[in-house]
């Protein structure tokens, strides 16, 4: 279900032919992506990370306050270590998780700026050059999904939605997702890996609504992220 009264039927495009045919372009893939995306099935529905202190891939800082979460942007601010991110609803991932994605599948890749692109179900378009991390309580932080609580699972189906605020937020997200722009948004929390592997599941995603909540840890350029990544290793 996308909306209340709302359905698209969208065919997909194949991910793979026959008699020796090439493998999918990133065209391809992005749009047989978009066509899944717009409907979430139950069989779909993943385990996510927890804004908890049980989820092994939160971090967490000393005082046991704020989690660190890290989100890939192409803001004009400096966004130095300190300073707060001035903008509206970030789209952002577990920095703990990102970091074990990377030990377990960093060594196969060859361009990062698509595959951060795939991962993390955004356009290959160049537009994102920096990753910033950031503190921020739990509290300040939803899953842009139909179940909110950053402390549950997810449910599939629009009726999980039961505040208004959200549904408004949640409605508005669905046109500039599908119709006015293109993004696969999954809605079940996580983000869609287009990059044609066996699972569309790329990281649980998590939603700011206020930067200015969040301080900033540290933000480094795309390749020097990945250095940063590969030295946790």
């Amino acid at each position: 279900m996308i909306a209340a009264g709302a359905c698209l039927v969208l065919g997909l495009l194949p991910l793979s032919g026959c008699g020796g045919e090439s493998p999918p372009t990133n065209e391809e893939l992005w749009e047989s992506a978009m066509a899944d995306a717009v409907f979430s099935e139950d069989d779909e529905v993943m385990e996510l990370v927890c804004l908890t202190r049980q989820d092994p891939q939160v971090i967490w800082d000393e005082a046991g306050e704020r989690v660190l979460l890290v989100t890939w942007h192409s803001y004009p601010d400096p966004c130095a270590p300190g300073d707060s991110l001035s903008y509206q609803d970030i789209w952002a991932t577990s920095l703990g998780e990102l970091t074990d994605w990377y030990q377990e599948n960093g060594s196969d890749v060859t361009d990062w700026d698509l595959r951060f692109a795939q991962l993390l179900g955004m356009p290959d378009d160049g537009s994102c050059t920096r990753f910033s991390a950031f503190w921020i309580a739990p509290s300040e932080v939803i899953r842009p999904a139909y179940v909110t609580d950053v402390t549950a699972q997810m449910v599939n189906g629009y009726d999980q939605i039961t505040d208004e605020t959200h549904q408004t937020w949640f409605d508005g997200n669905i046109l500039y997702s599908y119709f006015e722009s293109a993004y696969p948004w999954t809605r079940l929390g996580y983000t869609y890996d287009w990059s044609g592997g066996d699972s569309a599941y790329g990281l649980t995603e998590f939603l700011v609504a206020d930067g200015r909540k969040a301080e900033i840890a540290f933000t480094y350029s795309t390749e020097d992220f990945v250095a940063w990544l590969d030295a946790q290793s």
